[in-house]
């Protein structure tokens, strides 16, 4: 394929993407989130299919808000786990801090009874 055919498909794309957005709103992407990568998302796709009507660019709007939404939840879903998993571990940590003081205050009662019965038999 020649440049200036890319560079005609890409102008036909910028202008496509351009009228999702007047047609249909801003895209759902959060604050947090990259807008560029969405719309290179946008831009790939409208480049690779080519769309020929409004039926199509419609498709491809909610082939790209679906695909969006996707990374989206898988995303947050790796994240929950992880989350998860560092709240479990910091529990843990917690936990045998606890059972080591407690260990340690019961070696020390230990030792003072030990001491008592020592001074006792002297």
């Amino acid at each position: 394929m020649s440049d200036r055919v890319r560079e005609e498909q890409a102008e036909e794309a910028a202008a496509n993407c351009a009228k999702l957005r007047e047609w249909f709103g801003p895209p759902p992407v959060l604050s947090t989130e990259n807008q560029k990568a969405y719309d290179d998302l946008t831009m790939d796709l409208l480049q690779l299919l080519g769309p020929h009507d409004l039926i199509e660019l419609m498709y491809i709007r909610q082939l790209a808000d679906s695909t969006w939404e996707v990374i989206r939840y898988t995303r947050h879903k790796t994240l929950a786990i992880d989350r998860k998993f560092r709240a479990r571990l910091e529990l843990q940590a917690k936990r045998e801090g606890e059972r080591a003081k407690l260990k340690e205050a019961r070696a020390s009662e230990l030792d003072k009874k030990n001491r008592e019965t020592a001074t006792q038999v002297e």
